[in-house]
């Protein structure tokens, strides 16, 4: 009777070297499955943890671009409806002395720039010629004097970048007056 070579060499390795080797490749096996396991848990976990931190993140810039717009709008009104603007606009003597005050203690930064324009949007008082030459010329701007009313739009900047354009009517006990403007 002849035997091949291989069931030659499984009937000399004995039994316990056999079951040994075996043992090592299944706890070899198992380690790596194990390995690739926690390397696909961590994958999953990080992605997980950024898009956290993204919502995270997306919700905080939400609520302090709300907040500084909420701010924005009701200075804006506090202007609007400032007894100081109705005067200043009638009183042609003694506006220096109170509007502009008034008006640079409002552009107290370079992010936001109020400026007043006459019943027809011309330029009734501003900090800024530039900007004011460039805000007259918005088309939120333009809809708010023809329709006397209240308008908000965004424009680029000189730089680029983009500026939201508030216009907010001040109205007197009187008559209708001219709009603040804040960008």
């Amino acid at each position: 009777m002849k035997f091949s070579s291989d069931a030659l060499r499984t009937i000399q390795v004995p039994l316990r070297q056999r079951i040994s080797g075996q043992l090592t490749r299944i706890i070899r096996s198992y380690v790596i499955a194990i390995t690739l396991l926690l390397a696909v848990f961590t994958l999953l976990f990080s992605y997980y943890f950024k898009l956290n931190q993204l919502a995270h993140h997306r919700d905080l810039v939400s609520t302090k671009l709300g907040t500084e717009v909420s701010n924005l709008v009701y200075e804006l009104h506090s202007l609007a409806t400032s007894p100081l603007v109705w005067t200043g606009l009638s009183d042609s003597q003694g506006r220096d002395n109170y509007l502009e005050p008034l008006l640079s203690r409002s552009n107290r930064g370079t992010q936001r720039q109020f400026l007043i324009l006459d019943y027809r949007g011309r330029v009734f008082l501003s900090g800024d010629a530039q900007l004011a030459a460039q805000i007259v010329r918005h088309p939120a701007v333009r809809q708010a004097v023809e329709q006397g009313g209240d308008a908000q739009g965004m424009a680029q900047s000189v730089a680029g970048k983009p500026s939201l354009v508030l216009v907010h009517h001040a109205l007197s006990p009187q008559s209708s007056s001219a709009p603040p403007l804040s960008r």
